[in-house]
């Protein structure tokens, strides 16, 4: 993929051990494609953007070289999260008419007083989504399953003094539950994980520690029941 979006020079040899098919794409023909659709184009320009800044910043020991088959902080979602706000709320708009049409084809059916009532709630808990993606409290993506992620930036921060000690959190003072977790920023959207880190930099505590930067996902429960997908938390 990365030769869509730069210069690449590929290394090295492939060998398939079974029938395989190779798709060869020429990209001044896609860009040419892409730009009879103005919204489908800026995304694919912010896309091409992002993941060419990924490419020039993925160097050790920040993160692995570039190669052939990988190309660190690239997948669609840690992309998305970097894009401006006013395409992150057209993916999610696009993403969210997957819960749509199956309302649509309920209401046209005859449905009991009963079934009216949860009827009514999925159209609420909708009209929440698309409400929190319009103003941005929100990003949410269809994953390859078909699925629906709400996207969440979270930085992670190491701090370790030479003697070995690490700083933790053990809880806050709006809260009497304790925590004992790393110290982390949510919500850093619009930027790439090499800038979120240098965002951090005040955490070096007037040089007493050593900082160092993880950024990681994983998958939360789910946190909505619509019809036919549930919408999961992922934190990247």
């Amino acid at each position: 993929e990365a030769s869509l979006w730069t210069r690449w020079t590929h290394v090295g040899t492939i060998e398939s051990e079974s029938l395989s098919q190779v798709l060869c794409l020429d990209a001044d023909a896609v860009i040419a494609t892409l730009s009879q659709h103005k919204v489908v184009h800026d995304i694919a320009v912010s896309y091409g953007r992002h993941f060419h800044k990924c490419i020039v910043c993925s160097t050790p020991p920040r993160a692995e070289w570039p190669t052939d088959l990988l190309v660190e902080f690239t997948s669609f979602a840690e992309i998305v999260l970097t894009m401006e706000p006013e395409l992150q709320t057209a993916i999610g708009f696009h993403a969210l008419t997957t819960l749509r049409q199956p309302l649509k084809e309920a209401k046209s059916k005859r449905i009991t007083r009963l079934s009216h009532w949860a009827f009514s709630g999925k159209v609420r808990e909708i009209s929440e989504l698309m409400h929190e993606v319009e103003t941005g409290a929100s990003v949410i993506i269809s994953n390859p399953q078909g699925g629906l992620e709400r996207l969440i930036s979270l930085v992670v921060a190491r701090i370790e003094r030479d003697d070995g000690y690490v700083l933790v959190e053990l809880g806050r003072l709006d809260g009497s539950t304790p925590t004992c977790c790393l110290p982390f920023l949510k919500g850093m959207r619009g930027l790439i994980p090499f800038e979120a880190a240098e965002q951090m930099q005040d955490l070096r505590l007037s040089g007493l520690f050593t900082v160092t930067f993880t950024r990681f996902g994983f998958d939360g429960d789910s946190t909505r029941d619509l019809p036919g997908d549930q919408i999961t938390n992922r934190y990247l």
